[in-house]
Protein backbone atom coordinates (compact mmCIF):
# COMPACT_ATOMS: atom_id res chain seq x y z
CA UNK A 1 0.00 0.00 0.00
CA UNK A 2 1.56 3.19 -0.91
CA UNK A 3 2.13 5.52 2.31
CA UNK A 4 3.52 9.18 2.15
CA UNK A 5 5.12 10.84 4.35
CA UNK A 6 7.20 14.00 5.30
CA UNK A 7 9.93 14.88 7.72
CA UNK A 8 9.59 18.84 9.00
CA UNK A 9 11.39 20.85 11.44
CA UNK A 10 10.22 21.66 14.44
CA UNK A 11 8.22 25.35 14.38
CA UNK A 12 6.56 27.81 16.76
CA UNK A 13 3.12 28.82 15.14
CA UNK A 14 4.48 28.36 11.42
CA UNK A 15 2.87 29.62 8.13
CA UNK A 16 -0.43 28.23 6.44
CA UNK A 17 1.78 26.38 3.92
CA UNK A 18 3.50 24.14 6.75
CA UNK A 19 0.03 22.89 7.81
CA UNK A 20 -0.49 22.32 4.11
CA UNK A 21 2.73 20.17 4.02
CA UNK A 22 1.08 17.98 6.89
CA UNK A 23 -2.31 17.56 5.28
CA UNK A 24 -0.93 16.66 2.24
CA UNK A 25 0.85 13.44 3.94
CA UNK A 26 -0.41 10.08 5.74
CA UNK A 27 2.54 11.11 8.73
CA UNK A 28 4.18 13.52 9.28
CA UNK A 29 7.40 13.54 11.73
CA UNK A 30 8.93 16.65 13.45
CA UNK A 31 12.47 17.09 14.61
CA UNK A 32 13.97 19.24 16.72
CA UNK A 33 15.41 22.78 14.81
CA UNK A 34 17.27 25.85 16.09
CA UNK A 35 15.25 27.96 13.88
CA UNK A 36 11.83 26.53 15.52
CA UNK A 37 11.80 28.82 18.50
CA UNK A 38 9.99 32.19 16.17
CA UNK A 39 6.92 33.24 13.72
CA UNK A 40 5.82 36.58 12.30
CA UNK A 41 3.08 38.41 12.89
CA UNK A 42 1.67 41.35 11.29
CA UNK A 43 1.37 44.85 13.36
CA UNK A 44 0.60 48.20 11.77
CA UNK A 45 4.86 48.81 11.58
CA UNK A 46 5.55 45.77 9.79
CA UNK A 47 5.79 42.09 10.64
CA UNK A 48 7.04 41.58 14.73
CA UNK A 49 8.76 38.26 15.44
CA UNK A 50 7.04 36.02 17.96
CA UNK A 51 10.74 34.90 19.68
CA UNK A 52 10.56 32.17 22.66
CA UNK A 53 13.83 32.61 24.21
CA UNK A 54 15.51 29.17 24.77
CA UNK A 55 18.95 27.64 25.17
CA UNK A 56 19.51 24.34 24.39
CA UNK A 57 15.94 23.72 23.29
CA UNK A 58 14.55 24.90 26.84
CA UNK A 59 12.40 27.97 27.70
CA UNK A 60 14.39 30.61 29.72
CA UNK A 61 11.92 33.16 30.49
CA UNK A 62 8.42 31.12 32.16
CA UNK A 63 6.98 35.00 30.76
CA UNK A 64 7.09 34.40 27.15
CA UNK A 65 3.62 32.81 26.62
CA UNK A 66 1.73 35.63 28.52
CA UNK A 67 3.93 38.24 26.48
CA UNK A 68 2.69 36.56 23.13
CA UNK A 69 -0.92 36.07 23.83
CA UNK A 70 -0.48 40.48 24.87
CA UNK A 71 0.50 41.22 21.07
CA UNK A 72 -1.97 39.17 19.92
CA UNK A 73 -5.24 40.17 21.43
CA UNK A 74 -3.60 44.08 20.82
CA UNK A 75 -2.59 43.36 16.94
CA UNK A 76 -5.82 40.82 16.20
CA UNK A 77 -8.27 41.67 18.38
CA UNK A 78 -10.31 43.67 15.94
CA UNK A 79 -10.05 41.15 13.05
CA UNK A 80 -13.08 39.56 12.17
CA UNK A 81 -12.49 36.27 13.44
CA UNK A 82 -10.29 36.75 16.83
CA UNK A 83 -13.36 36.46 19.13
CA UNK A 84 -14.32 32.82 17.50
CA UNK A 85 -10.85 31.27 17.96
CA UNK A 86 -9.40 33.71 21.33
CA UNK A 87 -10.48 31.23 23.48
CA UNK A 88 -8.80 28.14 22.32
CA UNK A 89 -5.77 29.68 21.67
CA UNK A 90 -5.60 31.92 24.92
CA UNK A 91 -6.62 28.71 27.00
CA UNK A 92 -3.63 27.06 25.32
CA UNK A 93 -1.07 29.85 26.13
CA UNK A 94 -2.51 29.96 29.95
CA UNK A 95 -1.53 26.06 30.02
CA UNK A 96 1.73 26.65 28.64
CA UNK A 97 4.20 25.64 31.45
CA UNK A 98 6.17 23.21 28.94
CA UNK A 99 10.20 23.97 29.27
CA UNK A 100 10.85 21.52 26.32
CA UNK A 101 9.99 23.79 23.11
CA UNK A 102 9.78 20.72 20.84
CA UNK A 103 6.52 20.10 23.18
CA UNK A 104 5.71 23.46 23.21
CA UNK A 105 5.68 23.49 19.19
CA UNK A 106 4.17 20.02 19.03
CA UNK A 107 1.18 21.39 20.95
CA UNK A 108 0.20 24.07 19.22
CA UNK A 109 0.76 22.31 15.50
CA UNK A 110 -1.35 19.81 17.27
CA UNK A 111 -4.23 22.08 18.33
CA UNK A 112 -3.88 24.21 14.85
CA UNK A 113 -4.33 21.16 12.95
CA UNK A 114 -7.83 20.64 15.10
CA UNK A 115 -8.85 24.02 14.14
CA UNK A 116 -8.32 23.28 10.33
CA UNK A 117 -9.53 19.95 10.65
CA UNK A 118 -6.18 18.18 9.91
CA UNK A 119 -6.34 14.82 10.88
CA UNK A 120 -2.98 13.41 9.81
CA UNK A 121 -1.10 11.64 12.48
CA UNK A 122 2.22 13.48 13.79
CA UNK A 123 5.29 12.31 16.12
CA UNK A 124 8.35 13.72 17.44
CA UNK A 125 11.43 12.39 16.61
CA UNK A 126 14.82 12.34 18.28
CA UNK A 127 17.73 14.48 16.76
CA UNK A 128 18.05 16.99 13.78
CA UNK A 129 16.01 15.15 10.84
CA UNK A 130 19.42 13.61 9.36
CA UNK A 131 17.94 9.68 9.54
CA UNK A 132 15.59 10.38 6.36
CA UNK A 133 16.18 6.69 4.65
CA UNK A 134 15.80 5.31 7.96
CA UNK A 135 12.57 7.21 9.06
CA UNK A 136 11.08 6.36 5.86
CA UNK A 137 11.91 2.60 6.18
CA UNK A 138 10.67 2.52 9.76
CA UNK A 139 7.11 4.39 8.75
CA UNK A 140 6.79 1.67 5.63
CA UNK A 141 6.70 5.04 3.08
CA UNK A 142 6.91 4.68 -0.35
CA UNK A 143 7.19 8.30 -0.85
CA UNK A 144 8.59 10.73 0.83
CA UNK A 145 7.46 15.09 0.00
CA UNK A 146 10.12 17.49 0.70
CA UNK A 147 10.17 20.54 1.47
CA UNK A 148 10.82 23.01 -1.62
CA UNK A 149 14.07 23.86 0.15
CA UNK A 150 15.58 20.50 1.07
CA UNK A 151 18.31 19.38 -1.37
CA UNK A 152 18.36 15.31 -1.92
CA UNK A 153 20.53 13.13 -3.47
CA UNK A 154 17.18 10.92 -5.05
CA UNK A 155 19.76 7.96 -5.73
CA UNK A 156 19.80 6.08 -1.49
CA UNK A 157 16.06 6.72 -1.60
CA UNK A 158 15.39 5.27 -5.28
CA UNK A 159 17.71 2.44 -3.52
CA UNK A 160 15.43 1.92 -1.08
CA UNK A 161 11.83 1.50 -2.95
CA UNK A 162 11.29 5.13 -1.88
CA UNK A 163 9.99 8.08 -4.25
CA UNK A 164 10.12 11.72 -3.45
CA UNK A 165 8.83 15.06 -4.88
CA UNK A 166 8.89 18.37 -3.54
CA UNK A 167 5.59 20.42 -1.96
CA UNK A 168 4.14 23.07 -3.93
CA UNK A 169 3.46 26.44 -2.27
CA UNK A 170 3.07 28.51 -5.27
CA UNK A 171 -0.56 29.97 -5.76
CA UNK A 172 -1.93 30.92 -3.09
CA UNK A 173 -4.55 33.25 -3.18
CA UNK A 174 -4.69 36.65 -1.16
CA UNK A 175 -7.18 37.01 2.02
CA UNK A 176 -8.37 40.03 4.13
CA UNK A 177 -5.67 40.65 5.83
CA UNK A 178 -4.74 43.55 8.56
CA UNK A 179 -1.92 46.09 7.88
CA UNK A 180 -0.87 46.42 4.37
CA UNK A 181 1.05 45.15 2.03
CA UNK A 182 -0.54 41.48 2.02
CA UNK A 183 2.11 39.02 3.40
CA UNK A 184 2.20 34.76 2.64
CA UNK A 185 4.99 33.70 5.16
CA UNK A 186 3.37 34.97 8.41
CA UNK A 187 2.15 32.45 11.14
CA UNK A 188 -1.16 30.58 10.71
CA UNK A 189 -2.70 32.60 12.93
CA UNK A 190 -3.12 35.57 11.11
CA UNK A 191 -5.26 33.35 8.81
CA UNK A 192 -7.03 32.07 11.22
CA UNK A 193 -8.10 35.37 13.04
CA UNK A 194 -8.92 37.27 9.75
CA UNK A 195 -10.69 33.72 8.16
CA UNK A 196 -11.85 31.57 10.58
CA UNK A 197 -13.63 28.82 9.19
CA UNK A 198 -12.76 30.08 4.97
CA UNK A 199 -9.45 29.53 6.11
CA UNK A 200 -9.08 26.37 4.28
CA UNK A 201 -10.58 28.07 0.99
CA UNK A 202 -6.69 30.21 0.94
CA UNK A 203 -4.44 27.06 1.89
CA UNK A 204 -4.20 23.97 0.11
CA UNK A 205 -6.36 22.11 2.15
CA UNK A 206 -9.51 23.19 -0.37
CA UNK A 207 -8.14 22.67 -3.52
Amino acid sequence: MAKTIAVLPSQYVPWKGYFDHIHQVDECYLFDSTSGSCSSIKSPLGLIPLLIPVENYLVTDPAWASDHWNLLEKYYGHSPRFRDYAYVIYSLYQQMSEKSLARINYFFIQTICDILHISTPIARLEGNGDRLIQVCQQAGATHYLAAPHESLDPKPFLEAGITFTKMDFSGYPEYHQLYPPFQHQVSIVDLIFNEGTNAPRYMKLAW
